[in-house]
């Protein structure tokens, strides 16, 4: 994926702009190359973990946008925009240690609420 005008970053772009899904018949109009050439680029993103294909939700999505998550603190759906990562590690252990969760925006809210916390 070199360049920043690669066909990668084009379509990462555009996925997370969109905030949506976008099918196969929505990128082909959207960018104008080979279909091949739109399948390889689609494949490489997906092994590298940066989109992700969701049937259920009709198309191709940003790993950064949660699809078909729930809310670690109150077990909800959550829905695109209204979501937080949040890492927590234990005092004196390193970064790669750390605990990833997925939460609701008022719920990492609530749970933080007089923690020490910092954000990155």
């Amino acid at each position: 994926m070199s360049g920043e005008n690669s066909l990668e970053s084009r379509i990462v772009t555009t996925i997370e702009r969109t905030r949506t899904a976008l099918s196969w018949d929505d990128l082909v109009d959207e960018f104008d190359v080979d279909e091949d050439r739109l399948d390889e680029a689609l494949s490489t993103l997906q092994e590298h973990g940066r989109i992700r294909y969701s049937g259920r939700q009709g198309g191709y999505w940003s790993s950064a946008i949660p699809v078909d998550d729930v809310c670690a603190v109150c077990g909800g759906h959550i829905d695109v925009g209204e979501y937080r990562r949040v890492s927590v590690r234990p005092r004196g252990s390193t970064d790669a240690e750390a605990e990833a969760y997925t939460m609701h925006v008022r719920c990492q809210e609530a749970v933080t609420r007089g923690w020490g916390v910092q954000r990155r």
